[in-house]
Order: structure tokens, then C-alpha cells, then sequence
């Protein structure tokens, strides 16, 4: 391999390893967002667990009298 061809071979990884790199904080920024997402989805759902819980216990109630 001529010293031209490894120069060009080296600024060529230079490239690939700076391009991974952005690849990976981009990943990571997207992996945040998602786990405030996931949070979000999480509480929203408990909350609407909760009242259909209490829409039972009100229909449960008004079948009983």
C-alpha cells in the first residue's frame, strides 16, 4: 500500500468514526425521548385505569339499588 492510498484509507475511517459518532448521540437523544415518552404513556394509563375503576364501582352501585 503506497503512503497515498494509507492517507487516504486513515482520513477515510477519520470519516466513518465521526460519522458513527453522530449516528450514536443522535440515538441517545432519540432514546431520552422516548423514555419521557414511556413516563408519560405510563402515568396516563394508571390515571385511566383509575377511572374505570370508579365508573365500575358507580355502575356496580347503581345496578345494586
Amino acid at each position: 500500500m503506497t503512503p497515498t492510498e494509507k492517507s487516504i484509507i486513515d482520513k477515510e475511517r477519520k470519516q466513518v468514526k465521526a460519522f458513527l459518532a453522530a449516528i450514536r448521540t443522535e440515538n441517545n437523544a432519540i432514546a431520552k425521548r422516548l423514555a419521557s415518552i414511556i413516563v408519560i404513556v405510563g402515568s396516563t394509563r394508571a390515571s385511566q385505569l383509575g377511572i374505570d375503576l370508579m365508573i365500575t364501582e358507580l355502575e356496580e352501585k347503581l345496578g345494586n339499588k
